[in-house]
């Protein structure tokens, strides 16, 4: 049962805590169903920055996240040993993690019901001790970043759109499969996109060469007077 502001301040026994949890990539590129925690092998918590970008104007910036886990028995080694936890799976790089935090009682209910603080992707370099593998984590925009705008030109280019349509392009986007590229790290439910009903011509294919997806975003949010950002969640 949920409880108000004035019973939880009234509770003695209020404790703070942490949590890291990971999905992880199975062989056939799909990530794993569940959540997976791991705070019991974190050795070290990350202090995350927020930002707005103080030169280039509506460019919203969060930090990576620097982790630590326990590796003294090859827990957080690469697949290539039996006892990791990635045994099995594809290579540990970008592997999905959520950080929560928030308050517990002695019921072990936690408050605030939504405790996610930073969701983001293991990057490349990984580094393994004897007794530890320290990750730097990556907000999730990066899977913006390394999604080339290029990709939706032959839905955009030459046609007057909105920018919520463009960006709907790129939320949409399929590969040869039929499969949705960035739902494996932003569900398609989880956008929430405004317009001001402007509309805006890409005239050619070459606008788009060298772009990513986030630039491509950020540059219609300064058009639009608005801020692209992924929240915790």
């Amino acid at each position: 049962m949920a409880q108000s502001i004035t019973g939880l301040q009234q509770d003695s026994n209020l404790r703070v805590f942490r949590k890291v949890e990971i999905r992880r990539r199975q062989n056939g590129g799909t990530y794993e169903a569940n959540w997976q925690d791991v705070t019991s092998l974190t050795t070290q918590f990350p202090v995350i920055t927020f930002s707005l970008d103080n030169i280039q104007p509506f460019t919203y910036r969060r930090g990576q996240a620097h982790l630590s886990f326990r590796n003294e028995e090859k827990q957080f080694a690469d697949v290539n040993f039996s006892a990791s936890k990635f045994s099995g799976f594809q290579t540990r790089y970008k592997t999905l993690c959520r950080i929560s935090t928030g308050l517990e009682d002695d019921s072990g209910a936690q408050y605030p019901t939504t405790t996610a603080v930073f969701y983001g992707l293991f990057s490349d370099d990984i580094i393994d001790t004897q007794i530890e593998t320290e990750v730097p984590v990556n907000d999730i925009a990066q899977a913006l970043i390394e999604f080339p705008a290029s990709n939706i030109a032959p839905s955009i280019v030459g046609t007057a759109l909105r920018s919520d349509q463009i960006i709907g392009t790129i939320r949409d986007y399929t590969d040869g499969s039929g499969n949705v590229v960035l739902s494996n790290f932003i569900s398609s439910s989880a956008w929430v996109l405004s317009n001001t009903g402007r509309t805006y011509t890409v005239p050619t294919t070459t606008e788009l060469e060298g772009v990513s997806a986030l630039d491509l975003i950020e540059k219609l949010a300064l058009a639009e007077n608005h801020v692209f950002f992924i929240d915790g969640a």
